[in-house]
């Protein structure tokens, strides 16, 4: 199965842009999350994710009992040792290795098993995921870049195929601070570029990814244009993206952009009124060059 993701940060439209692959009738794409343990999401669906009849099917399919240590119904990242903490600090740090493009052989070959491990669960649920929607085509969201690679260092089909989206880093501080508060500007802006910059890294040797580069602006102001674009990069047949989804949607994300998506694309500018010109400025210096790779500049 040739793997295919949806890839940016927090606050860039994930949701909205799931909710559009996923009306295509050949794609599955379920969202930037996955349910979480720790309280009963809601589901696109309109039912907790407790009594959502998809998310039921997952739980007794894939027997997520198993991976009661995750905090997601099942595992976000590649299960390699200890508490989920732990795990995460690992894989974080294994991670950076990977991404500088020098490592990439020994982390394989010492954590093969892992990787072949976390391969299989993902393939699984997206086979499961298929099947229930009859769809062909399974599109993930927003997953770690490790856990990327430990499926596409085990596929046959190498190397995945990544849509990414970007947004202008000034937008992405004002909804950042809006939800999480009054967090300094140089933290946001250094959460941009980590993961942006890392998106860049996959296109480069030893990865080169096949990566497609949207500006989350360019497709709000023309929305045809970027839907013929992504749906030229998967591969998939022209149809019409931007309509209303129907009630037998099981998505989990953003509850708000789900409810509020009727097949129409709106770009939030309040950030240009709202934050001071100094702090705008100062965001886009600390942002280059790849603010400026973007032409946020």
């Amino acid at each position: 199965m040739k793997a295919k993701y949806l890839m940016c940060p927090s606050y860039h439209g994930a949701t909205v842009v799931s909710l559009m692959l996923n009306n295509h009738p050949d794609v599955t794409c379920l969202g930037d999350t996955l349910p979480p343990r720790s309280y009963d999401a809601s589901c696109s669906c309109g039912n907790p994710v407790s009594s959502c009849a998809f998310w039921k099917e997952v739980e007794n399919r894939m027997e997520t009992d198993r991976f009661a240590q995750s905090e997601r119904l099942l595992p976000y990242w590649p299960i390699l040792l200890g508490s989920e903490r732990i795990n995460f600090l690992v894989n974080r740090s294994l991670e950076k290795l990977l991404l500088t493009g020098y490592f990439n052989l020994p982390i394989t070959m010492l954590f093969r098993n892992h990787f072949k491990k976390t391969a299989l669960i993902s393939q699984t649920f997206y086979r499961l995921a298929m099947s229930y929607f009859d769809t062909k085509e399974f599109i993930d969201v927003k997953k770690p870049f490790l856990t990327i690679f430990a499926g596409n260092t085990l596929s046959r089909e190498c190397p995945a195929k990544v849509l990414h989206i970007t947004r202008d880093p000034r937008g992405y501080l004002y909804s950042f601070r809006k939800h999480k508060g009054n967090i300094s500007p140089s933290i946001i802006c250094r959460d941009w570029l980590r993961y942006h910059g890392s998106v860049e890294r996959l296109k480069r040797p030893p990865f080169s990814y096949p990566v497609l580069t949207l500006r989350y602006e360019d497709l709000c102001r023309d929305p045809q244009d970027g839907v013929k674009q992504i749906l030229s990069f998967f591969e998939l047949s022209d149809e019409n993206l931007m309509i209303k989804p129907g009630r037998n949607t099981h998505l989990i994300g953003n509850s708000k952009a789900i409810n509020r998506f009727d097949g129409n694309l709106y770009i939030d500018t309040s950030w240009q009124m709202v934050l001071p010109q100094d702090l705008q400025d100062e965001v886009l210096e600390m942002t280059n060059p790849l603010a400026a790779l973007y032409r946020y500049n």
